[in-house]
């Protein structure tokens, strides 16, 4: 399923999710906002919560940049990253998350390694028909 204005595909879980939440909603006209509430209600709510719990206090958007950390934990590729939060540069994703990327510098030597050793004995396996 796709969403929002940016056309974002959504995992079938939080699909079912959504269209069971509409289900219980009595007409529920196609032209309205399906959660009408602001950042500032949100955030508003979070604080009470916080305060509450005695948890350390975060914003709103904080809860957008924990997203992206998870994503590029997982090895979500950065420009899938900038699609998914509507950066119109992939220089701001890569210059807010990209020191969330481990160093790849060993993974490619390695591959190189290898692929040369597979080269080698694919050569000597061959030479020795000659």
């Amino acid at each position: 399923m796709q969403c929002g204005s940016h056309g974002l595909d959504i995992s079938e879980f939080l699909t079912q999710e959504i269209k069971a939440y509409c289900d219980k909603l009595y007409e529920f006209p196609d032209s309205e906002r399906l959660f009408p509430i602001v950042c500032e209600a949100v955030q508003h709510k979070m604080v009470r919560h916080i305060q509450k719990s005695g948890v350390r206090r975060i914003r709103v958007h904080d809860i957008r940049h924990s997203a992206c950390a998870y994503l590029a934990h997982q090895g979500v590729a950065p420009m899938v990253i900038k699609e998914r939060m509507g950066h119109k540069d992939i220089k701001i994703t890569l210059n807010t998350y990209g020191h969330l990327y481990p160093n790849e510098q060993k993974k490619v030597a390695d591959m190189l390694n290898r692929k040369r050793n597979e080269a080698s004995n694919q050569y000597h396996r061959l030479s020795r028909w000659y």
